[in-house]
């Protein structure tokens, strides 16, 4: 039983890495890719909203079919009001990222997202009055650091495309870290909530 876990488990973390890593490009490889548009012109794409509105339409698919074929997740206590809450500080992140992507090349939104550890621990700390013991706010840091030291250290390829970056773009980053630590942080709260024994 217990080495039927631990697979659960390392097949889980696997997907949630490659789910993660292949969704990064596929964005980057939309938002930065020029299109022709009707006239003919080549141009980036802007449509941001509809980009959310499908991913959202997926997701929610992607639940039914969990729900449906897997009937025991609907046994949820978690209230309604609290899915709204999270549902809100997730679109709200996204749209903030999507949107950042035309106002700041990839390294730096990949710089900025790195740092989302330290948000979710903040607002869990604000919220929730969540404490932190030494050691996990030593690996916090270890790993936001290693991803800045990667980043901004790595070789450039010198082009003009991955050069610019505005105060918006940095700013519309920084809100979908808020808004990636509001979210984070009502999901570290509610889902530990659900794990405990309900005897």
């Amino acid at each position: 039983m217990a080495v039927k876990r631990d697979l659960e488990f390392v097949f889980c973390v696997v997907g949630i890495y490659f789910c993660y890593v292949y969704y990064a490009v596929l964005q980057e490889r939309i938002t930065t890719t020029k299109y022709v548009n009707e006239d003919g012109l080549a141009e980036k794409f802007s449509h941001t909203m509809f980009m959310m509105f499908i991913q959202c339409v997926a997701n929610s698919i992607f639940a039914f079919c969990v729900l449906f074929f897997l009937p025991g997740n609907s046994r949820c206590q978690v209230p309604q009001r609290v899915f709204f809450s999270m549902s809100l500080t997730y679109i709200g992140g996204m749209l903030s990222s999507y949107e950042a992507l035309k106002y700041v090349n990839f390294p730096t939104t990949v710089l900025i997202k790195s740092c989302k550890m330290l948000p979710v621990m903040l607002m869990n700390f604000l919220l929730y009055k969540r404490r932190y013991s030494a050691r996990e706010i030593i690996c916090v840091f270890f790993i936001t650091a290693g991803v800045y030291v990667f980043t901004v250290f790595k070789p450039s390829s010198g082009s003009k495309a991955e050069k610019f970056n505005t105060p918006a773009g940095v700013l519309l980053s920084m809100l979908s870290l808020a808004m990636d630590g509001l979210t984070g942080a009502q999901q570290d709260q509610h889902c530990k909530g659900e794990s405990r024994p309900s005897g």
